[in-house]
């Protein structure tokens, strides 16, 4: 809403700003200020035009607006797109492939439009993307850890690697999720996965009666879980001996 909404957004109105001539950075900030001032996400700085601070999921960081329009206004020249996308070199045009069929699906009237295009477009479109696919995916996160400082293979040396993983934090993190409810899982996914290792009367429910009576049924203690408003907290290994429930079910049933 306040970064990428269309035609009030900050993006959206740093392409607008860049179309018209007389533009400037000051007027790109005040145009935020007016459209943002009652935002509870964004605050002005009084002693500065240009400058504007937003609160992310961090903290507060304020952005100075100078320069902005000019290093949008600096797009790759489309006749460089086009040339490098006839390389001989494979690797090369593998680079430009998506601008390639990007461009090409608009016809050629695209390379002839007078929409200004700068490079927010081109960023606004590669985040969307990430968007769509991080929403379409369960994300984990992946630490790497260097085996060893000779960059050697097959030669993990232990106390490389411990270092590393108590310096960023991951040890700490792991402890601290095994003192609380690691598992998180939507009613619905629970109660569909899990149902049948249950006594039939514990079963036929929805939403969190349903969560309280699976979980009951399945002689999981009271502290060792959590019932949120959509979702079930589970604390270390509840899910893994339900789990362990499920797969035996199967199993007998099988044999």
């Amino acid at each position: 809403e306040l970064i990428d909404k269309p035609a009030t957004g900050i993006l959206s109105l740093l392409a607008e700003e860049c179309f018209f001539p007389n533009g400037t950075d000051a007027s790109f900030a005040q145009k935020i200020k007016l459209a943002h001032a009652r935002h509870p996400c964004f605050a002005e700085v009084k002693l500065d035009r240009t400058a504007f601070t937003l609160s992310h999921f961090p903290g507060k960081v304020t952005y100075q607006s100078t320069g902005f329009l000019e290093k949008n206004k600096d797009p790759l020249s489309q006749d460089l797109v086009v040339l490098m996308q006839f390389s001989d070199d494979d690797f090369v045009k593998t680079l430009f492939e998506e601008k390639q069929s990007t461009a090409m699906a608009g016809s050629v009237r695209r390379f002839k439009s007078a929409k200004f295009v700068g490079l927010i477009d081109g960023f606004r479109t590669s985040l969307n993307q990430l968007v769509k696919t991080l929403e379409g995916t369960k994300t984990h996160f992946i630490r790497c850890v260097k085996p060893n400082m000779d960059k050697k293979p097959d030669n993990f040396v232990f106390d490389v690697m411990q270092r590393q993983l108590y310096t960023s934090g991951v040890v700490q993190a792991v402890q601290a999720t095994r003192k609380g409810f690691p598992d998180i899982l939507p009613f619905a996914e629970l109660l569909s996965r899990f149902e049948q290792v249950v006594p039939k009367a514990a079963i036929g429910k929805a939403g969190a009666e349903g969560v309280r009576a699976l979980l009951k049924g399945a002689e999981v203690p009271e502290t060792d879980y959590r019932v949120g408003k959509t979702k079930v907290f589970l604390g270390v290994g509840v899910l893994d001996r339900l789990e362990q429930r499920r797969v035996g079910d199967i199993a007998s049933k099988g044999l």
